[in-house]
């Protein structure tokens, strides 16, 4: 769910806030990687990574994925969803297609048991966002782990179970 819910929130993020679709189109650019090597890259790749490690040591994904193989395709597969919805439809569908990207990408790497339980919806995203905001109030009374790019964590809820 962690690596779900992620994805949906930048994806969000992106449509709404010009400071991270600003930063996305930078870090694409030839002159950011040449001034700091494509760091935002390997970041986006390692954090993913780490939460695929994370899965695979809670049995959460098949037996053949590779976390550092899969952290790749799925950046770059996310990165790709996210050009070509920034060039046809100005990341109006951005959200849409990450949801798209999530449902043929998981069931190769998701055990069926967590596939089930997995929330990859466009609602998700008014979920994701209203936790983070009670966070940053900090009203939530336990509030979730973070992940670094946006101080969020998910797991699978509960009461999906």
């Amino acid at each position: 769910q962690e690596l779900v819910d992620t994805g949906l929130l930048t994806a969000d993020r992106m449509r709404r806030d010009p400071v991270v679709s600003a930063a996305a189109r930078l870090s694409l650019g030839q002159e950011m990687r040449t001034l700091f090597g494509g760091q935002a890259v390997s970041l986006w790749i390692a954090t993913t990574e780490k939460v695929l490690h994370e899965a695979k040591a809670q049995g959460e994904l098949l037996p053949h994925v590779d976390p550092a193989a899969s952290a790749w395709i799925v950046s770059a597969a996310w990165t790709g969803v996210q050009v070509y919805s920034h060039t046809l439809s100005d990341r109006a569908d951005l959200v849409e297609r990450v949801v798209s990207l999530f449902e043929h990408l998981l069931p190769s790497i998701a055990v069926p048991a967590v596939l089930s339980r997995l929330i990859v919806t466009p609602e998700r995203v008014d979920e994701i966002v209203r936790e983070v905001e009670q966070r940053a109030r900090g009203e939530a009374e336990r509030a979730p782990e973070s992940v670094q790019a946006f101080g969020l964590r998910t797991r699978v809820p509960a009461d999906a179970e």
